[in-house]
């Protein structure tokens, strides 16, 4: 009965509201639960994953599913940097422990990790099903300084680079002793807009519906609104601005460049050649949660005290490890409107040897049904998405032992 702890794992990692489930017990096939969430949740946004692009500092180019394979045993490579190319958009998992993280392809949710967990220099990296609890498959970020990471297996304690220094595209990416060079380090770019949550419940905005310059930064309760919405860009070395989708050539920052501990934030026109209070790091946790530092006086952005009150000011101040100096990432989606339905209805037939699951469409999204019984190896139930019509769509596989949990994937084209 271990699927329980991992259903309600993964209801609280993806806590968006947007999806439909089914819990299926072949072993007592009269019954099976039907689990599904129509709405947002309320006080906040649809929750979805931070993605990033991840690129060499030598070659600047990223790390890339090669030809979109989702096949195990597949090459995991370097390709020219493509911000809009879905083969290289990765998510930095938590492990079980919430003490690594695993890498987590968007195109098919396999992670990248060292061929056959070895432990040798020169094994090279590839996509494979997580299979759970294995430190070959398990990463932690190292600074290498500059916004830069090296990217260390934890169970070889060696780091990925490129072979050779390359620079061409598919040029292998395996894992070597760490010798300190530009080729085992990385930038994460973030890929997509964000809403930024603090620790209280509260998201990170501009305040009074702000675009001018020295617009106060505070918290409030979440709005869909363009004033709460975040643009990272790349900049100088691997160091990102946070645009505000509100006014996007004005950026998050400290006024006139304070170092001072507990000094309030403000959006202000960002400017190339300004030394770093609009430049930060961004630091993710192995909690899935993010920290961002200001480059110029290495502080981390801090709602003070953990104030859970509106229009609490998002200031700067020395790490000192309480909760709320992190923030969690929700990545915006495109919607055709507020309370826009997924997955309004699922049908079930456990009677006969398949299984087939039913759901209401909408034009202009694709639906990919997914099933698991581990909640770990995730296999599509068919080959490609459906196209949304408007109608009930519907797709069958053939009835798995034990317990089974189908979900669907909905995305915009």
């Amino acid at each position: 009965n271990n699927i329980n702890p991992r259903l309600t794992t993964f209801f609280n990692n993806n806590p968006s509201g947007r999806f439909g489930a089914i819990l299926m017990d072949f072993a007592d096939a009269a019954r099976c639960a039907l689990i599904y969430n129509t709405n947002a949740p309320a006080g906040r946004a649809v929750h979805h994953p931070a993605y990033f692009v991840i690129v060499n500092r030598n070659s600047g180019k990223a790390i890339d599913l090669i030809s979109g394979n989702t096949g195990n045993s597949v090459p995991v490579n370097q390709w020219s940097y493509d911000y809009n190319g879905p083969n290289q958009r990765w998510a930095l998992a938590p492990t079980e422990n919430a003490d690594h993280f695993r890498i987590t392809s968007w195109v098919s949710g396999k992670c990248a990790c060292i061929e056959a967990d070895s432990t040798a220099t020169g094994a090279k990296l590839h996509a494979h099903d997580y299979t759970g609890n294995n430190p070959g498959q398990q990463f932690d970020l190292i600074d290498a300084g500059n916004g830069y990471y090296k990217i260390r297996n934890v169970k070889s304690n060696l780091v990925l680079e490129i072979v050779n220094s390359g620079t061409a595209n598919n040029d292998r990416i395996q894992q070597n002793t760490d010798n300190g060079s530009a080729n085992q380090q990385w930038r994460l770019q973030p890929w997509g807009d964000y809403f930024i949550r603090a620790s209280t419940g509260k998201y990170v905005c501009v305040e009074n519906m702000g675009y001018t310059n020295t617009s106060g930064i505070v918290q409030y309760s979440w709005e869909n609104n363009l004033w709460f919405g975040w643009r990272f860009e790349g900049v100088t070395n691997g160091h990102l601005k946070a645009s505000s989708l509100n006014a996007l050539s004005r950026v998050l920052c400290v006024p006139n460049g304070s170092a001072a501990a507990g000094t309030g934030c403000h959006l202000y026109d960002y400017n190339a050649a300004n030394t770093g209070d609009q430049k930060l790091r961004i630091i993710p946790q192995t909690n899935g949660l993010f920290k961002f530092r200001f480059v110029h006086s290495d502080m981390t952005w801090d709602i003070p005290g953990g104030n859970a009150g509106n229009l609490v000011p998002l200031e700067q101040y020395p790490d000192n490890g309480n909760a709320w100096q992190e923030f969690q990432l929700e990545r915006l989606v495109a919607q055709t409107g507020a309370g826009t339905m997924v997955i309004p209805a699922v049908a079930v037939d456990i009677l006969t040897s398949t299984v087939s699951i039913s759901w209401q469409s909408q034009t202009g999204y694709r639906y990919q049904p997914w099933w698991t019984t581990d909640f770990i190896s995730w296999q599509k139930l068919v080959t490609n998405p459906f196209a949304g019509n408007g109608n009930v769509l519907s797709a069958s596989g053939p009835k798995q032992p034990g317990r089974c949990f189908y979900r669907v994937e909905v995305s915009r084209p």
